[in-house]
């Protein structure tokens, strides 16, 4: 990806407009809820748009916070994991519908009386999409105490425990099953995970700041905070070594990589534009695998799945005692916001959300240019269209596009046309029920519409 010197923001005014009331509004908060520091990063496509640090990395030394400060990402973490699982797939070492047993065999877990139904192998799959029905974490309070088990005490105690619930019955969260997913990335790969993520993941994208496990001393790493004291102080909040969780929890980033990490979601093919998944494995990623009963968020292949407005977002947060993070894009407008803070009650996905409603539209309608204008000979298509299912079909001219409306489902999203070069009366469905399909209009000898074909279908011109 590139950092261009702010040549974007020279390029589109009115976007470096909207990012300076941003910066205001991003130091008021900061000011106000009395953070230690916040990096945050907006992506556009494979260009780091702008960056900018708040506050301090280190309130003693008054270390500012920087693009390249270095934070404690936690849960990013299972974004790598699952990226790592996705490759050894793709490479023939692995399925995702294997059971983790084929890779681990020391593995089980207990199930309760009361828990009736398929008990079958716990698989990759939903181990990657929190179905699995595991219990979250260890056997020992790693969040309260702050010691994590070593590898040996999870193998050993795991399959001594019962599970939460039978696999595929509900999404549970579980970073025990994200640790079990580093350990099959270890057998499948034959290497360590560090190592692996190292030289899959993180080399081939330059994300070279970025530390797997990071250390107490690790240079350019923030110093992270509590909550706030009787006294309005943050006290530090120590180190964290995640150990035998390394690959649920681990990993320390900056803005300028995550930057590159969110860049390589936009790509696709041909492959060698993308160096660590093909296309369409990063869009079998996205595709959810589990959606909640609200219907309002999802979890797909170590993505979590959600919508701000109108836009379908993929990311995931972290929470490390200390550090509080959130990365997210749209992969469709190729999108994407880094808001990575060192203190706990805070709230990055504040952040982020404000940051997508704030900057989003301004900076997409800058990149697609003035709007073309429609041409002439489309009004010819205007009107009603039917076939012998009665359905009845309107053809109108908005913001500049073809559109067809379902008249008998008059609420659902029109289908949108953009036309063929060089093809008379013959378009693409881009959005819609139809889209990628062809739509044809049939004029007669005196220059009339008087059908339309849709995915080989027609309708008569009323």
């Amino acid at each position: 990806m590139s950092s261009d010197d702010g040549l974007f923001l020279k390029t589109y005014p009115d976007v470096a407009a909207a990012i300076d009331l941003l910066e205001h509004w991003l130091a008021q908060y900061v000011e106000n809820n009395r953070l230690p520091g916040l990096s945050i990063g907006i992506v556009y496509d494979q260009t780091l748009v702008w960056a900018k640090g708040f506050g301090y990395a280190d309130l003693k030394s008054q270390t500012p916070a920087t693009s390249l400060t270095l934070y404690r990402i936690a849960s990013h973490t299972k974004m790598f994991t699952a990226t790592a699982i996705m490759q050894l797939r793709d490479a023939g070492k692995l399925g995702l519908d294997d059971p983790v047993r084929a890779y681990l065999p020391w593995f089980g877990i207990r199930y309760r009386d009361d828990q009736p139904g398929d008990r079958s192998d716990i698989t990759i799959r939903q181990l990657l999409s929190h179905t699995s029905g595991l219990p979250r974490d260890a056997t020992i309070p790693v969040w309260t105490d702050d010691i994590f088990p070593a590898w040996q005490a999870i193998m050993a105690t795991t399959p001594e425990r019962e599970a939460a619930y039978l696999t595929d019955q509900k999404r549970k969260y579980s970073n025990l099953a994200y640790t079990l997913a580093g350990a099959v990335v270890e057998a499948a790969s034959g290497q360590d995970y560090a190592t692996y993520i190292r030289e899959h993941i993180l080399d081939p994208l330059d994300m070279l700041h970025t530390r797997v496990l990071p250390e107490a001393d690790t240079p350019g790493l923030a110093t992270g905070y509590m909550r706030p004291d009787a006294q309005g102080l943050r006290p530090e909040a120590g180190y964290t070594d995640v150990q035998g969780f390394r690959a649920a929890a681990s990993i320390a980033s900056n803005v300028e990589d995550m930057a590159r990490f969110v860049s390589f979601q936009f790509r696709d093919e041909p492959p060698e534009a993308n160096p660590v998944l093909r296309g369409g494995t990063v869009r079998e990623m996205h595709r959810p695998q589990w959606i909640d009963p609200d219907w309002a968020t999802s979890y797909g292949l170590g993505l979590s799945l959600r919508r701000i407005d109108d836009w379908s977002i993929a990311g995931h947060s972290g929470g490390l005692k200390g550090y509080l993070t959130q990365t997210a894009w749209c992969r469709d407008q190729k999108f994407g916001v880094i808001a990575l803070i060192n203190a706990l009650s805070s709230i990055p996905q504040e952040v982020v959300d404000r940051t997508f409603r704030m900057i989003a539209p301004r900076l997409l309608a800058a990149v697609k240019g003035p709007e073309p204008q429609a041409d002439p000979e489309w009004q010819a298509y205007v009107g009603t269209y039917h076939n012998v299912w009665g359905d009845d079909q309107f053809v109108t001219i908005e913001a500049n596009q073809v559109r067809i409306v379902a008249l008998d489902w008059i609420g659902d999203p029109p289908t949108i046309l953009a036309p063929i070069p060089g093809e008379r009366h013959t378009f693409r469905a881009v959005e819609g029920g139809a889209a990628g399909e062809r739509v044809v209009f049939e004029v007669d000898a005196h220059g009339q519409v008087t059908r339309m074909y849709v995915a080989g279908e027609y309708y008569d011109r009323v």
